[in-house]
């Protein structure tokens, strides 16, 4: 008995599966109650993948002779791959009360503590497991995975980093130590990470996913397009590469095609709550903030303390102008931690488009918080907040954001001059000239070039909350720019050629512009809602390779203008000014012509909510979308005051 048990025992060890699994149950025919027999011939048909038999086996074998270790850390394993964790755990317990310095017991005792959420605990059993082998590979790699669940990502690092030394080759490896490397904020080596593991195995479809989340982070969006789709058609059933697809869909300002892909996302995975925030991001640029709040109360029903789900909400809630909803919602998010710029930001765009300018202009100095908007450069002079003396004092006024912006307030010249300061604008390159008309501007200079000396310094949009500015007293109520004389009498005669009222308009702004897809439309959308006989002159600069087509029917002219003081040329030749919500717009209005403004339904917070006119512009009539999307409703509105205008 003993002679055929050991045959049967070196040929399983040898892989010789077939002939070993005919001895053992030879030897089990001899002596059904042969323990360790049967213990190994579950072994077997746990290799053979039939694991309910192999399970039964081991657990005879254990009642026969309970102090195996062997058999307990097998039947572990099998109970292990059914999803059995707990289970699991108690097995490898009893294998190591039987026997504690098993390495590989301890660390398939910490993947059944990583797998019943106790991380803390799986750690300390693979620190058992490396105490007893110091390069264990497995334990090593399976710590810094546990150890990145506990949020301990710079630990992580060590441990990936030491199980890499063990076996450089392992794609796993890499993958796992460049995702680590990303949540601790170092994506440069975290895309080194992944481009190595995807060097050795460029079909992995992990590593393809890993490396699109660190591009995307890193701002290369179409390279983690690309990643996150070649990791989708490998893995159809990743969840996870589908909604990172949306998620880099979604910066380019792919929206229909974001949302398929979270769609696709939720449908592998329905309970994925990152999915639905996802979806009620993407449902909001697309003009659908219902959509978006059913996904994102879910969201918060889940994830009570999601402080980004909740600021979603507040946004959603905005778009529905339920602004008190809004508000609220901000406000809870804020009681979550009250560092987010972000949350800060968007509450500030709330107040200001309820009109609370007092609360607005204190939250809107969060923007400085926030990368995107933030002016890194170190400047010595100090920032004048509203109370320092300024006669006889140089200050320098910075522009930031877009050039409407810009055109907004720099009306602020006038208010710093009248307190006896000399005043420098420093302003995008493409304004300088026209700015230069502005009325008590002293030095215009382009962003960039040499800066003159000066005592303060402010961020241009700062000015309002420094002057305490309210709805009554914002400065510079009629027009503040100034057209060159020369050049509109330059102009001129191309633009009377025109007979009938002269229309000028712009559709579109900068496509690069976030929220330009709400706030532009197609020339031939305009058309079709303007009457007519009126004749329309192109005040826009870029015009698409589509809307040039329609610009070239006859109902449009363009004669185009290279730069801001020969549009103000010709805006000063108009009789009115359609357009939607950009710098010609703004332009239009500082030089003090009618502007008739076209504004989505989501319209930005300077032109408040609700109302036809502008506290900034008195020549500004608005014409808002009824519905998200709907130009259809303020253009007929703009017909009919066409036609009053042109039978005036």
């Amino acid at each position: 008995m003993t002679r055929k048990f050991d045959e049967a025992l070196a040929l399983h060890r040898q892989g010789r599966l077939e002939p070993a699994e005919l001895l053992y149950r030879e030897v089990l025919r001899d002596d059904p109650r042969q323990a360790q027999a049967m213990a190994m011939l579950g072994v077997i048909e746990a290799a053979k993948g039939r694991g309910e038999a192999a399970a039964d086996l081991l657990r005879r074998s254990l009642q026969l002779r309970a102090d195996n270790p062997a058999a307990h850390f097998n039947l572990g394993l099998i109970l292990q791959d059914q999803g059995d964790h707990a289970e699991a755990l108690a097995c490898f317990d009893r294998a190591l009360a039987l026997s504690a310095a098993a390495s590989a017991v301890w660390n398939a005792r910490g993947v059944a503590l990583k797998n019943l959420g106790r991380h803390s605990d799986a750690v300390a059993s693979y620190d058992k497991a490396l105490a007893l082998v110091p390069q264990f590979f497995d334990a090593l790699h399976n710590k810094g995975v546990a150890l990145r669940h506990l949020g301990r990502h710079s630990e992580a690092v060590v441990a990936f980093t030491q199980a890499l030394q063990v076996r450089p080759d392992s794609v796993t490896a890499l993958n796992n130590m460049a995702f680590a490397l990303h949540q601790e904020g170092r994506d440069s080596e975290a895309l080194a990470a992944a481009s190595r593991a995807l060097a050795l195995d460029s079909t992995n479809a992990a590593a393809l996913n890993t490396r699109g989340i660190v591009l995307h982070a890193l701002g290369r969006f179409r390279e983690a397009e690309a990643d996150c789709r070649r990791a989708l058609e490998l893995d159809p059933g990743s969840a996870q590469a589908a909604m990172n697809l949306g998620v880099a869909l979604y910066e380019l300002k792919r929206f229909e095609e974001a949302l398929a892909a979270q769609q696709r996302a939720l449908v592998l995975e329905p309970a994925n709550i990152d999915v639905r925030l996802n979806l009620g991001n993407v449902l909001l640029e697309l003009n659908r903030p219902e959509e978006a709040l059913e996904n994102l109360r879910l969201v918060i029903d889940e994830r009570p303390t999601d402080q980004d789900a909740l600021m979603n909400m507040g946004n959603a809630l905005r778009d529905l102008h339920r602004f008190d909803e809004g508000l609220s919602h901000y406000r809870r998010a804020l009681t979550l931690g009250d560092s987010c710029a972000d949350v800060h930001w968007n509450l500030a765009l709330c107040l200001l488009t309820m009109g609370d300018f007092e609360a607005g202009w204190a939250q809107y100095e969060w923007r400085r918080r926030i990368p995107s908007m933030h002016d890194a450069r170190a400047l010595s002079a100090p920032e004048w907040r509203g109370s320092e003396p300024l006669s006889g004092k140089t200050i320098l006024v910075h522009a930031e954001q877009g050039l409407g912006d810009t055109l907004q307030f720099c009306r602020y010249a006038s208010e710093l001059a009248a307190q006896g300061a000399h005043v420098v604008l420093e302003v995008q390159r493409p304004l300088v000239q026209q700015l230069r008309t502005l009325s008590r501007a002293h030095t215009v200079v382009a962003r960039g070039e040499s800066l003159p000396s000066h005592d303060f310094h402010v961020p241009m949009l700062s000015l309002p909350l420094a002057f305490g500015t309210n709805a009554q007293n914002i400065p510079a109520g009629g027009a503040y720019l100034h057209a060159d004389p020369a050049l509109v009498e330059q102009w001129r005669p191309l633009v009377d050629a025109l007979a009938g009222p002269r229309i000028g308009i712009a559709w579109s702004g900068n496509a690069g512009f976030g929220n330009d897809h709400r706030r532009s439309m197609p020339l031939a959308t305009l058309l079709a809602g303007l009457p007519e006989h009126i004749h329309c002159w192109c005040l826009q600069k870029d015009v698409s390779e589509a809307d040039q087509l329609f610009a070239e029917t006859g109902r449009v002219k363009r004669f185009e203008a290279t730069d801001f003081v020969n549009t103000a040329a010709q805006i000063m030749l108009m009789d009115a000014v359609v357009s939607v919500d950009t710098s010609i717009a703004h332009l239009a209005a500082a030089l003090g012509k009618p502007v008739f403004l076209l504004l989505a339904h989501t319209a930005d917070w300077r032109w408040m909510w609700p109302g036809t006119d502008s506290p900034w512009y008195p020549t500004v009539t608005l014409f808002r979308q009824d519905s998200a999307g709907d130009w259809a409703s303020p253009l007929q509105r703009l017909a009919a005051r066409l036609e009053q205008l042109t039978s005036e």
